[in-house]
C-alpha cells in the first residue's frame, strides 16, 4: 500500500502528460496523410489519432521503462503508422469489403497491391512508409512482424468463421478474443528496436489479451449494439468478468516478475500496467450493480444502454477507483 500511496499521483500526471505529448505527435504525423485525403470522414480520422496511445502510452512507454531507454522518434512513428493503419484494417477484416487473403497481400506486400479507392490507398501508404522505417532494423524483429502478423490474420480469419456458428462456449470466445489482442500487442513489441529476451513475447502476448479483456469490458454498450459476441456480451454473471481481471492482471504481473529486467524496473512497470486495470475494475462494480436490479443475473437486454456507457472523464469512476488502486497492487 505504501508503494501505492507514494507513486499513484505521480504516475497519474505522467500518463496524462504522456498522453497530451502523443495526441500532439500522432497529430503531426498524420497530417500530411490526411491533407491527401480530405475526404476521410472526421470519425476515421479521431480513431487513428487515439489508437496509437494504447501501444504507445498504455503499452511502449511503460515497456521502456524495462528497456531502460526513452523511445526514439523512429520508435514512435512506427507505431503510429501501425496502430492508425490498424483502425483501417480493422475496416476492411468487419465489413468484409476485401477478402481476407487480399488484405493479408496489402498488409505484407503493400508494394505489390493495386488499391482500388482512397480508403485503400491510405492504408498501402500506411503500410509501405510502416516498412521503410524498418529498413534498417534487425532482420529477426522484422521476421517477427511478419510471422506473428500471420498468427494475427489466421487468428481472425477462424474468429469470423466461428462467428458464423449458431454458439459458442464462454472458453471459446475466449479463445479468439486473447489471440486478438495477444498477437495485436506482440506486433507492436517488434516494431521498438530491441530484441526480445527469452519469455518476453509470450508475456506481452498475455498483455495483449488482458488489454482485449479490459476493451470488452469497456466496449459492452458498443458491442451489444453491433452484436459483436464477447466474454462480456455474453456472461450470465458479471462476477465472472470480474475474477477473469482479476486473474489476468495477476497473470501479467506474474510474467513481468520472471522477466530478465532490473527488479525496480519490473515494480515500476508493473504499476502502471496495475493503474491501467482500474478501467475494468470501475466499469465491473457498475455492470454488478446492473446486475443486482435482475435478480442476480446479468440481462444486458434489460438495461438502458446509456446505463452500460463507459464514460471515462466521470469524477464517480477516481472514487470508485481509488480504494482499488491503493490497495490492490501485490508487485
Amino acid at each position: 500500500m505504501l508503494y501505492s500511496l507514494i507513486h499513484l499521483l505521480p504516475t497519474l500526471w505522467q500518463f496524462k502528460k504522456n498522453a497530451t505529448a502523443q495526441h500532439a505527435l500522432t497529430q503531426t504525423i498524420l497530417q500530411p496523410y490526411w491533407d491527401k485525403f480530405p475526404a476521410l470522414p472526421a470519425k476515421d480520422r479521431r480513431r487513428m489519432r487515439d489508437y496509437p496511445l494504447q501501444f504507445i502510452v498504455f503499452f511502449a512507454e511503460i515497456w521502456a521503462i524495462l528497456l531502460q531507454r526513452d523511445l526514439s522518434i523512429k520508435e514512435r512513428t512506427r507505431l503510429v503508422l501501425y496502430a492508425s493503419s490498424g483502425c483501417l484494417y480493422d475496416d476492411f477484416f468487419d465489413e468484409e469489403s476485401v477478402s481476407a487473403e487480399t488484405l493479408r497481400l496489402m498488409y505484407l506486400r503493400p508494394n505489390h497491391y493495386e488499391p482500388q479507392n482512397d480508403k485503400e490507398r491510405l492504408f498501402v501508404m500506411l503500410m509501405q512508409d510502416l516498412y521503410k522505417t524498418m529498413d534498417n532494423t534487425a532482420v529477426v524483429l522484422r521476421q517477427g512482424f511478419e510471422d506473428t502478423f500471420l498468427k494475427f490474420w489466421e487468428a481472425q480469419v477462424q474468429s469470423q468463421q466461428q462467428a458464423r456458428q449458431a454458439s459458442l462456449t464462454q472458453e471459446e470466445i475466449w479463445q479468439i478474443s486473447e489471440k486478438k489482442g495477444g498477437y495485436a500487442m506482440l506486433l507492436s513489441r517488434f516494431l521498438l528496436d530491441s530484441t526480445l529476451p527469452t519469455g518476453e513475447a509470450e508475456t506481452v502476448f498475455r498483455i495483449g489479451a488482458w488489454f482485449q479483456l479490459l476493451d470488452d469490458t469497456l466496449d459492452i454498450d458498443k458491442d451489444l449494439r453491433n452484436g459483436v459476441r464477447t466474454l462480456v456480451t455474453t456472461a450470465t454473471n458479471i462476477n465472472s468478468i470480474a475474477q477473469k481481471i482479476r486473474l489476468e492482471t495477476h497473470t501479467v504481473t506474474q510474467r513481468i516478475a520472471q522477466l530478465a529486467y532490473p527488479k525496480r524496473a519490473k515494480r515500476q512497470a508493473s504499476f502502471r500496467f496495475f493503474i491501467l486495470s482500474a478501467s475494468g475494475y470501475v466499469h465491473v462494480q457498475r455492470l454488478k450493480r446492473l446486475q443486482r436490479t435482475t435478480g442476480e443475473v446479468f440481462r444486458p437486454d434489460q438495461y438502458a444502454p446509456q446505463a452500460m456507457l463507459w464514460v471515462e472523464n466521470r469524477w464517480a469512476n477516481l472514487c470508485v477507483a481509488l480504494p482499488y488502486l491503493l490497495t490492490g497492487f501485490r508487485g
